[in-house]
């Protein structure tokens, strides 16, 4: 039979083993909700071009959810391309982004090119040459600008009026595409072989839809 002062010693080794206990569930948390963090990003791009000064070199393969706002060009869809597993050359990386949400991004025309189709074959192509492509024009979904990726959803901006050609061609991981009111054209082939695709609203603006658009879509 214990002691009072045995008692309060037992009471005191309880309490610390709890306080540790405790304190070593708020590590784990914390670690949790920090690699949460780490996978998920939201980045406001006042100038288009830059994404690259907001994503580390040690992150860049690490993001798996990705929301932009503000204005893009060539030279973001390019990082985005070696986020999403496949980089400007059509080689595979090591990239796990799936996600995009792009609804209040808006697309403008220059930057760096984002796709040499030189090195790509079958899937489609065959490039005789060189093949350099470059967002030219506002507001579209430029082609090809995610052919061959491992994006899972993307939610296309709502100031896009039109999906060029081939632009997810071959993105065989796709499930669910957002379009908005605002696209008026989707052009040949734009989701075509998106083999996984299983949810898509195409909106009443949409005027145009091209030869294969949705092919192999199963």
């Amino acid at each position: 039979m214990l002691g009072r002062a045995d008692g309060e010693r037992q009471i005191m080794i309880t309490a610390m083993k709890a306080r540790k206990l405790i304190i070593m569930l708020g590590i784990i948390l914390f670690s949790i909700n920090l690699c949460a963090q780490n996978t998920r990003r939201s980045i406001h791009l006042a100038t288009a071009g830059t994404l690259p000064n907001y994503i580390s070199g040690s992150e860049k393969y690490t993001i798996e959810e990705l929301t932009l706002t503000g204005e893009l060009n060539g030279t973001d869809f390019r990082l985005l391309r070696d986020m999403t597993g496949n980089n400007y050359l059509g080689q595979n990386t090591s990239g796990k982004l799936a996600i995009i949400d792009l609804t209040n991004a808006k697309i403008v025309a220059g930057g760096e090119k984002y796709l040499d189709t030189n090195n790509i074959r079958g899937n489609g192509i065959n490039s005789g040459g060189s093949f350099h492509f470059a967002i030219s024009e506002n507001d579209v979904i430029p082609k090809m600008v995610f052919f061959g990726c491992y994006l899972k959803e993307i939610k296309i901006p709502n100031s896009v009026v039109s999906i060029e050609y081939t632009a997810f061609e071959y993105c065989r991981d796709m499930i669910s595409v957002t379009i908005p009111n605002s696209v008026t054209s989707i052009e040949n082939f734009a989701f075509g072989n998106c083999s996984s695709l299983t949810s898509v609203t195409i909106p009443n603006s949409a005027t145009s839809i091209g030869n294969g658009a949705f092919a192999g879509c199963i």
